[in-house]
């Protein structure tokens, strides 16, 4: 038994913001996700207008952004689109058993300051793989491990969690469960 849980929105959202958004060119992106660690403030994404896989697995599902403002800018909407896809990671990573590590890859490894989010929302420890198809990797290596192969760890630089930042993004967390039940009362929550 394998044990996982997908989610096709996280690119998909990433490449929305950048057509529908009007966003500078990605060195102003990283820039400013660099500099504005920590949940978004005001603004609760429920990232569904683009499929939704894991963990609910509904199609039926519409998306939300509340708390916009005139002030609101194309930026601050990236950077709560891009945690509202993490917290559905987090969402899923907390129904699976705990694992030693944890492993990424793909387009996110072009973005150090969306690794670091990434990081300090799951509030564990990332391996940043270099393998050009990773989850791949990881069904063949646990497979291998289960007829008793050894395989050699992933390595790579890791990236750490900061605890001022893990705890918030706990927090929004929590907020964003009680938006989603208050918008679709029929929903089951993820834990």
């Amino acid at each position: 038994l394998l044990l996982g849980g997908a989610i096709s929105n996280a690119g998909g959202l990433r490449a929305w913001c950048v057509e529908h958004l009007r966003l500078p060119d990605h060195a102003a992106c990283e820039q400013f996700l660099a500099e504005h660690p920590g949940p978004a403030e005001r603004l609760a994404v429920l990232p569904f207008w683009l499929a939704e896989r894991a963990p609910t697995w509904r199609d039926d599902l519409s998306g939300a952004i509340t708390g916009i403002t005139q002030s609101t800018t194309a930026l601050d909407l990236l950077h709560a689109i891009t945690e509202a896809t993490y917290q559905r990671l987090a969402t899923v990573a907390a129904l699976l058993p705990k694992t030693t590590q944890t492993i990424v890859g793909g387009g996110i490894q072009r973005s150090p300051a969306s690794l670091q989010r990434l990081a300090d929302v799951l509030n564990r420890p990332l391996t940043v793989c270099d393998e050009s198809e990773p989850s791949l990797r990881g069904a063949a290596v646990f497979a291998l491990e289960r007829i008793g192969c050894a395989v050699a760890p992933v390595t790579g630089s890791t990236v750490k969690p900061r605890a001022r930042f893990a705890a918030a993004y706990a927090a929004q967390r929590r907020a964003l469960a009680t938006l989603e039940q208050r918008l679709d009362p029929l929903r089951p929550v993820p834990r």
